[in-house]
């Protein structure tokens, strides 16, 4: 038997420092790829991107100490959004959907380059992810190397046809609520950080990497997405509340915009590994 399979693999990743104009290597701990994660996977029938601005500097004084992150500009702001997504046949990939599990999932994120690699690329930073279902909040960390927080989750319309969004936590504190206005407007809100859906659409697809905090202390669990392109459209929304906007009290998060994926389309989650926090 081959006692080293088990172990970790070490790869060093050497990128230059423009801004010091120095080279630095960084160590990155990977998973074995014979003990790679299995992806997870299922069809996505609604996705809404509520979408806040803030200044740059604002949004770095709360970001981790990451020296292969920095805030990705957009427009001259930072873009810190709340993503809300409705799953239907979660499941463990190449499992068939029909044995999977219907689940509404969120995460507060905010848009990042990772500078990792000799060419900058873009990326998502997630808080953290959190569920409706108990069985995904009790075993989808052991998927995905992060925590999978429990929340509960209630997407009515009203007799207006308007869409209310309650996300609370279990204490039953809101965590983020928002009513997407179905009729018809003239005057869609108007957006600094993008200008028309497909510069939304441009910005999303140029972001399909993410991080979060690991199961493991000092350790950032990497996701990539793999799915095919997305449409959005943009909603005229109202944010009732909002409780990243309590905790950062200073950040002066700016409503910009929200939009919604149109179509269903199968969502696949594929977990590359760790990335060592404290490089």
């Amino acid at each position: 038997m081959n006692r080293s399979a088990n172990r970790p693999i070490y790869i060093v990743v050497v990128y230059r420092d423009s801004m010091k104009n120095n080279s630095l290597t960084e160590l990155l701990t990977t998973k074995n790829p014979l003990m790679k994660k299995p992806s997870v996977y299922g069809n996505v029938l609604d996705r809404y991107l509520f979408n806040f601005r803030i200044n740059l500097d604002k949004l770095e004084k709360y970001m981790p100490s990451l020296k292969w992150l920095e805030p990705r500009n957009v427009n001259g702001y930072g873009v810190v959004s709340f993503c809300l997504v409705n799953f239907k046949g979660l499941t463990v990939w190449p499992l068939p959907k029909a044995l999977g599990i219907n689940t509404v999932t969120c995460a507060y994120r905010y848009s990042v380059t990772d500078i990792s690699k000799p060419e900058p690329s873009p990326s998502v930073y997630l808080l953290g992810r959190n569920t409706d279902n108990s069985f995904v909040n009790r075993f989808g960390a052991q998927m995905l190397s992060s925590k999978v927080g429990k929340i509960t989750s209630s997407i009515k319309k009203d007799k207006k046809g308007d869409l209310n969004i309650d996300i609370g936590f279990p204490d039953e504190k809101m965590m983020f609520s928002a009513t997407v206005l179905q009729a018809k407007y003239s005057n869609k809100q108007n957006s600094l950080l993008f200008e028309s859906e497909e510069d939304f659409e441009k910005f999303m697809e140029n972001g399909k990497s993410s991080y979060t905090p690991a199961t493991t202390d000092g350790k950032y669990s990497r996701l990539d997405l793999e799915t095919k392109p997305y449409r959005y459209e943009q909603v005229n929304a109202r944010i009732n509340a909002n409780s990243l906007a309590e905790e950062w009290d200073d950040a002066d998060l700016v409503f910009d915009s929200a939009y919604s994926a149109l179509g269903k389309k199968q969502y696949k989650i594929n977990n590359m590994g760790l990335y060592n926090g404290s490089l």
